[in-house]
């Protein structure tokens, strides 16, 4: 049933908890190979789906088609409650380069409940965006979390963005 369309939507649209969440996870791909499934569907399937599997699937899929919603699926993705699609968003942000994603991946540097894989690719991520933004939006979000992101951390970050950055230009250059 590979090309059967119908079929897969009704897979996708089944409301049955008997149903298999990797079910849904492929109907999702099937429909992506037959072209019957756009990034606004997607984003909504991971806004919604109470399955990890699914909404890690809604993440990939819209990963390949990276059109005018992607920033958006990033957003979601990288507040998504399964860690590794969050980590699989985090590696991606800096791809994508969209200042608007700034505020997510400080917040998983900041955040003291952020998986240390988590933080390696956000922190990663980072030094792809201006370092001043970077260093501004820290600065915003800091007092929140000032018994886990010290003055300490703060200002050793902030001296890897810098230095990153005026790397990044001399190779640039």
């Amino acid at each position: 049933k590979k090309n059967d369309v119908k079929y897969w939507r009704g897979i996708l649209g089944n409301p049955s908890k008997e149903l298999a969440p990797e079910m849904r996870a492929l109907a999702i791909k099937m429909l992506f190979k037959n072209g019957a499934i756009t990034s606004d569907e997607l984003l909504q399937i991971a806004k919604s789906s109470p399955y990890h599997n699914v909404r890690m699937e809604a993440f990939v899929t819209n990963r390949q088609i990276a059109d005018e919603n992607f920033t958006d699926a990033l957003k979601i993705a990288l507040q998504d409650s399964y860690e590794i699609v969050r980590r699989l968003a985090a590696a991606t942000a800096s791809k994508n380069g969209s200042p608007e994603l700034v505020p997510y991946l400080v917040k998983m540097i900041v955040d003291p409940l952020t998986s240390q894989r988590e933080d390696f690719h956000a922190g990663m991520g980072l030094r792809t965006f201006d370092a001043e933004t970077v260093i501004a939006e820290m600065e915003k979000v800091r007092g929140n979390y000032s018994q886990w992101f010290t003055d300490e951390k703060f200002e050793s970050l902030a001296k890897r963005l810098r230095a990153s950055q005026a790397s990044n230009g001399k190779d640039y250059a």
